[in-house]
């Protein structure tokens, strides 16, 4: 399975609002695969140094600890599951139900 990296501002309405409709969900269905930090913390600096972080809220996408791909998007939880779930070497946007 993947892992997703969410890096959210809690100072952002739309960005509070995805948390506790779609990541928050996720985190509990897929537990160890999908990290929430609303706020700037010390996993959100390490995301910023390797790629400045521009937008939130961004997910990054890791597979086998590190990054694939990241996003500054709002994406349907299914469409999320999709990420999760691929057992490919390749994830395309067709298999993420983008």
């Amino acid at each position: 399975m993947r892992r997703l990296v969410y890096l959210g501002d809690k100072n952002c309405p739309p960005c509070r609002r995805y948390k506790r409709e779609v990541m928050d969900p996720l985190s509990e269905k897929y537990p160890g695969c999908v990290e929430v930090h609303p706020e700037w913390d010390a996993r959100f600096a390490k995301a910023d140094a390797l790629i400045p972080v521009r937008q939130v809220p961004t997910i990054i996408v890791e597979k086998d600890g590190s990054e694939e791909f990241r996003f500054s998007a709002m994406l349907e939880a299914a469409q999320l599951e999709s990420i999760i779930t691929h057992e490919g070497d390749v994830l395309t946007a067709e298999a993420a139900g983008a």
